[in-house]
């Protein structure tokens, strides 16, 4: 099947770079016209389409949001330049994949082509540009040979790659010991594109920072963060077991029954209380906000037990990086309306609890009728504006619940949950349950079946 890329821009060096490294594998079509970028787009419908932000017209913000408009399915680069990159903005806006510092070096753009959309590409072919890093997706083949320099990080060894986000890459590792001591653990690296990004590399520190204040069975363990080789690392608790997103994805009808949906919430609240709670060593409250609670984030473990993992976007009093504090971080589907505004707050953590039970009460958003296939700017508009949608089948036990999931996704902040523990003990109040045993028993099947 022909494989084809769309390069909306009109930087003729770039592309002619762009060109030769892709033209062995891709069918390429280019313009620096926005009319001719969406004509282009429609007629030959392509896999990958990257656009600069400066293009004749309307710009590559409002490009992208129209394309995402029209696909899912279509991954979208787009590329910012400094003197103009609003990030936050970009991403809420314009529905990219990938939103990234302009390439202005040869280094850059072997950064931007070893994201792992760009599969399989040959580059000693493509006009040999120089680079350190490794240029294959690491998670198969002969990993030693794939990673390079980073096969190991001092005591770690890197075993496989587990999953790749929008800052960093999570591997799977072992860090052996005397006396035949084994112990697997995830080995959290910043990832390639933005390693030399001081933005990206003061959150990466600011999440080791903050998690090194977090000792609870609800939220997942950072053992050790370090520098190894010039590559900013952090070793955390492996959890075996499956995400709540890909849990979700196995459940018939993406459905999970309530008392299950109450214990993973009551949990999710233990988790939370104790992050809001937490001080530094002079007792001082941190003041930490998530900011970014998901199903992708929620970890299952096969004995049942449930973690809040990743707080690469979190607030606190101990930011490095002063503009986090105010930034629009997180994932829209499950961002509170004063979140969105850049006020996010621990209410705001009590809101993304209620959408996740909602979502795994119904398989659906409250607030949107089909959260699949939503803009991001259809998300926002729905977070701020639609109506909530009732649960579609009552029963005893969702008439019970359904009150507290709709005050922790209050849009007006006044009639909100103010805290976890009050939220928690609204759950706890419910005359039925259940307890770790029985989701163990439950999460069973759905662990030995793949996805």
């Amino acid at each position: 099947m022909e494989e084809k890329i769309l390069i909306v821009m009109r930087d003729n060096f770039l592309l002619s770079k762009l060109k030769k490294a892709l033209s062995q594998r891709y069918t390429i079509y280019e313009t620096g016209e926005f009319e001719l970028g969406i004509e282009y787009y429609h007629q030959h419908q392509p896999h990958i389409i990257i656009i600069s932000d400066l293009i004749e017209g309307l710009g590559g913000v409002a490009l992208s949001d129209y394309i995402r408009g029209q696909s899912m399915d279509v991954k979208i680069i787009l590329l910012l330049r400094e003197q103009i990159s609003d990030f936050q903005y970009a991403k809420i806006r314009s529905g990219a994949d990938y939103i990234i510092n302009y390439p202005r070096t040869d280094a850059d753009i072997n950064a931007m082509l070893s994201l792992p959309i760009f599969d399989h590409i040959n580059f000693e072919g493509s006009g040999g540009f120089d680079t350190e890093f490794p240029m294959k997706d690491v998670s198969s083949g002969n990993l030693k040979e794939e990673m390079g320099l980073f096969s190991s990080l001092g005591e770690y060894k890197i075993i496989s790659k587990i999953a790749e986000g929008g800052m960093a890459d999570v591997y799977l590792a072992m860090k052996q010991g005397i006396s035949g001591f084994r112990k697997l653990l995830v080995i959290k690296l910043i990832n390639r594109l933005f390693s030399h990004s001081e933005d990206f590399i003061k959150r990466f520190m600011d999440e080791a920072k903050i998690c090194a204040y977090l000792n609870h069975k609800n939220i997942v363990q950072v053992y050790d963060h370090g520098r190894h080789k010039q590559q900013l690392f952090i070793a955390m608790e492996y959890v075996e077991g499956i995400d709540l997103a890909n849990l979700l994805i196995k459940l018939p009808g993406s459905i999970m029954p309530p008392e299950y949906v109450v214990y993973v919430a009551q949990e999710l609240c233990y988790g939370v209380s104790y992050a809001h709670n937490a001080c530094d060593d002079k007792g001082r409250n941190l003041k930490i906000v998530h900011r970014d609670l998901s199903p992708q984030n929620v970890l299952i473990s096969k004995s049942g037990e449930v973690k809040i993992a990743d707080f690469g976007v979190a607030k606190s009093t101990i930011n490095h990086h002063p503009s986090m504090k105010k930034s629009i971080v997180g994932k829209l589907l499950y961002m509170a309306p004063e979140q969105i505004q850049g006020q996010g707050s621990h209410a705001s953590d009590l809101y993304s609890i209620g959408i996740i039970m909602y979502e795994m009460l119904t398989g659906k958003h409250p607030y949107l009728p089909d959260k699949n296939t939503a803009s991001p700017l259809e998300i926002i508009n729905a977070i701020l504006k639609n109506n909530y949608q009732p649960f579609p089948k009552q029963t005893e036990q969702t008439t019970l619940l359904e009150p507290i999931l709709c005050k922790a996704i209050e849009r007006n902040l006044n009639n909100r949950y103010k805290t976890a523990d009050e939220l928690l003990n609204d759950l706890l109040s419910l005359p039925w349950g259940s307890r770790q045993k029985d989701f163990q028993e439950f999460l069973l099947p759905f662990l030995k079946t793949k996805s």
